[in-house]
């Protein structure tokens, strides 16, 4: 996993940076910064949190908008990586 930070959205980028840094890693994963927005407009993000699982491809398999119970997160990407 990787988490984005939409910089557009903060009062800061060096305060995004204090605030995420110490999740990133306890989560062992890499947060980028996405400073004009263009990356979470690719992906049509309408909403923070935005959570999409894409393929090695880029194709977008599972997407939710809105905060959810680790638990929920956990069924659905299982359920969007298994085999049809």
């Amino acid at each position: 996993p990787v988490g984005v930070d939409v910089l557009t959205v903060e009062p800061s980028p060096a305060q995004a940076r204090r605030r995420l840094a110490p999740l990133a890693a306890a989560l062992h994963t890499p947060i980028i910064e996405d400073k004009s927005g263009r990356l979470a407009d690719g992906y049509n993000v309408g909403d923070l949190p935005w959570f999409v699982l894409t393929s090695a491809s880029g194709k977008v398999i599972w997407k939710h908008d809105g905060w959810l119970p680790a638990a929920v997160l956990k069924r659905d990407v299982g359920a969007a990586l298994a085999p049809h």
